[in-house]
């Protein structure tokens, strides 16, 4: 019997979480309709030897070197109708993966399922799940605006995609170094014909965890940003499920995360060389999809960041502070 979800880790240096990762769903492997594949990307700790305690799970090696690569490998060595692509700092909730709905996966008939996330912090937790269980067919109607206002659009491990899909369209995962599962998204969005919002939890994601690289500085960030921010304009240009608000929202947090690119380059970065940096071409181009959100407190107070230097500069060393 062939696997009907393929849950995908793409393991480097993961040592402190991978276990707390891999028995928050091992039990899965018991039941032939999932198989569990680990991707390492030349991990030097002791991330194999973790693994390996865990004879069900399919361990693989990724040639190239960055997460989108090895999950491009993952995608190749894959056998499931469905695959759902994680990182080993967080945690899935296997009640969540209950046998009805792998019946649901196991039918074929939807492209891409979002799922409900728990956001943990430092100080605390958020729930963002979909507000209904609701199928939405994109045939009869291809201008539903409002998926991605309840959900997070720029990560892959809230969805469930289409094998099949992917593999017609020969998508893969954009060689970057940040903002790639938002890329992927935008480019397998105009393949998927039918989307299920899913009203309860699945995934547990750590907000800047032992392993997270989100403070750590990448030289392509920039470059990035502006790639994915033209490939969502394009989408809403299309009526492709994006609308404004979710545009403001990316650009509102792309502005935001490189500007703290920039200061993690250069620690010591005086605010005369930030204001200079922060004035380039490419900087105004991302404040330019920035608009105001009444309706959402959190980038109401975002936004005036994004509008200003010094209030960015001042919000950025007090969050590296902390």
């Amino acid at each position: 019997m062939k696997p009907v979800l393929s849950i995908i880790m793409a393991a480097h240096n993961n040592q402190k979480t991978i276990k707390r990762c891999i028995d928050s769903f091992y039990a899965l492997h018991t039941n032939l309709l999932v198989e569990i594949l680990c991707i390492d990307d030349h991990s030097t700790d002791q991330t194999l030897s973790i693994v390996r305690e865990y004879p069900q799970i399919k361990l693989f090696f990724s040639t190239k070197r960055g997460l989108s690569a090895s999950r491009n490998e993952g995608i190749k060595k894959a056998s499931g109708k469905y695959l759902w692509f994680i990182d080993c700092d967080d945690e899935l909730l296997v009640n969540s993966v209950n046998e009805h709905f792998l019946q649901e996966l196991s039918k074929g008939k939807k492209d891409l399922y979002l799922l409900g996330v728990k956001k943990i912090y430092k100080r605390g937790s958020q729930l963002v799940v979909n507000s209904s269980t609701t199928t939405y067919d994109l045939k009869k109607d291809n201008t539903v605006k409002n998926i991605f206002e309840e959900n997070i659009f720029n990560c892959s491990w809230n969805k469930i995609y289409r094998r099949q899909l992917i593999l017609e369209h020969h998508l893969q995962f954009a060689d970057v170094s940040s903002v790639e599962d938002a890329i992927f998204n935008c480019d397998y969005l105009p393949y998927a014909q039918t989307i299920c919002t899913v009203s309860r939890v699945f995934y547990c994601f750590y907000v800047y965890s032992q392993t997270s690289t989100k403070r750590s500085w990448r030289p392509d960030a920039l470059d990035a940003s502006l790639k994915m921010m033209k490939k969502l304009k394009q989408l809403e240009q299309q009526s492709l499920l994006v609308s404004r608000n979710l545009i403001a929202i990316n650009g509102i947090n792309t502005v935001i995360n490189n500007a703290f690119n920039m200061l993690i380059k250069s620690p010591s970065l005086n605010f005369k060389n930030f204001h200079q940096e922060w004035r380039s071409k490419e900087m105004k181009s991302l404040r330019s999809d920035c608009h105001l959100l009444f309706d959402n407190y959190q980038y109401l107070m975002k936004y005036f960041i994004t509008q200003s230097s010094l209030l960015c500069y001042w919000y950025i060393h007090h969050a590296l502070r902390n």
